[in-house]
């Protein structure tokens, strides 16, 4: 099971993930620094789909993925786009979460997204038919 850590530290906080993947699962890189879109993103990048679990801008803004949602799921492959690849993609916006609520998940495996941004904690779900 993957975990998210949340620490708050006076004027920061830590946010750990610690990645439970299926051990054929190739070797991800170790964190650097992409220019998406213009915008600077530090992750490490999942060797199989080119995505990340977990990933931070230069603001502090910092999203972690979870695979599935509320309750188990059965994988029905292929999906339209990785979750990592779509976790890139929300932190390139300049509005995360306006960017989940209205992006078109159908054909994505479900998630939970941890968003940490402008201070705040935010908790995302896609389960297959609804957001929440």
């Amino acid at each position: 099971m993957c975990t998210v850590t949340f620490i708050p530290v006076n004027n920061s906080v830590y946010i750990t993930s610690n990645r439970d993947e299926k051990s054929t699962r190739g070797r991800a890189t170790p964190p650097d620094i992409f220019n998406a879109t213009g915008k600077k993103l530090l992750y490490p990048a999942d060797a199989d789909k080119g995505g990340t679990w977990i990933i931070t801008t230069p603001n502090g803004d910092t999203g972690v993925l979870l695979n599935g949602a509320l309750q188990a799921h059965s994988s029905w492959p292929p999906y339209k786009e990785s979750r990592g690849i779509l976790l890139i993609r929300i932190l390139q916006q300049s509005d995360p979460l306006l960017y989940f609520s209205t992006d078109n998940l159908e054909g994505i495996e479900p998630f939970t997204l941890i968003l940490y941004l402008n201070g705040q904690l935010n908790e995302c779900r896609w389960d297959e038919q609804l957001k929440s």
